[in-house]
């Protein structure tokens, strides 16, 4: 039986879930600038929160109102919600990339802003999974990723590096500090160990970095 290939994969929420809904949410991260986790006033952080929820209930696999529930919750340190949502956008996100025998799209582009949403949460979701110490998995989606997304704007390279150097997450965050941004030591320190290891070979040779 012949493989199926999918090609590029572009996220468009109009055209998969409900309009009126995504128009909603649109309208309503207009005011805000779509930047709702720069609210500083407690009581409009849990309004919004309550906003955003009332979005996912209405269509639950609808992912940019996910992915901004999920800061709002990080940031009130609701441990609990956080989880069970990462773990409902994880799988969401894993039906809009794969078919149903699992094969991912070749092309996720970042650039393609809604896109961003979808990277996050398998990202984030395979993250999760390395601090289970569930490494098959995680190791898979951030090959995964970044086959499909070659510029690799949110770093998976460099998760990717650590399992196949044998860190659990705890060591790599505690490699990385958290200042925010990839450090100059982390960047020397993927260029020295990634071409020693075959899974980047097709990567660095894209990206020009191979003798």
């Amino acid at each position: 039986m012949a493989t199926t290939t999918l090609k590029e994969f572009k996220y468009e929420p109009i055209k998969v879930h409900n309009k009126k809904v995504v128009q909603d949410y649109n309208d309503f991260m207009l005011n805000y600038d779509y930047d709702v986790l720069a609210i500083t006033d407690a009581d409009e952080l849990a309004a919004v929160e309550k906003k955003l929820e009332g979005f996912h209930y209405s269509e639950p696999d609808y992912m940019e109102p996910i992915i901004s529930l999920l800061g709002i919750y990080e940031i009130n340190q609701e441990q609990k919600e956080y989880d069970e949502l990462l773990e409902h956008a994880y799988k969401s996100a894993l039906r809009h990339v794969t078919d149903k025998d699992g094969n991912w799209y070749e092309v996720i582009e970042w650039g393609w802003l809604e896109n961003r949403s979808i990277i996050r949460a398998l990202q984030n979701g395979a993250t999760k999974r390395w601090q289970e110490r569930n490494i098959v998995e995680a190791k898979k989606v951030f090959q995964n990723l970044l086959k499909a997304n070659p510029g690799d704007n949110s770093g998976v390279r460099y998760q990717l590096l650590a399992i196949l150097e044998g860190m659990t997450a705890k060591e790599f965050d505690k490699k990385m500090g958290d200042t925010g941004f990839v450090p100059p030591a982390i960047r020397q320190w993927f260029d020295e160990k990634a071409k020693l290891h075959p899974e980047f070979t097709e990567s660095l040779k894209r990206w020009g970095n191979m003798e």
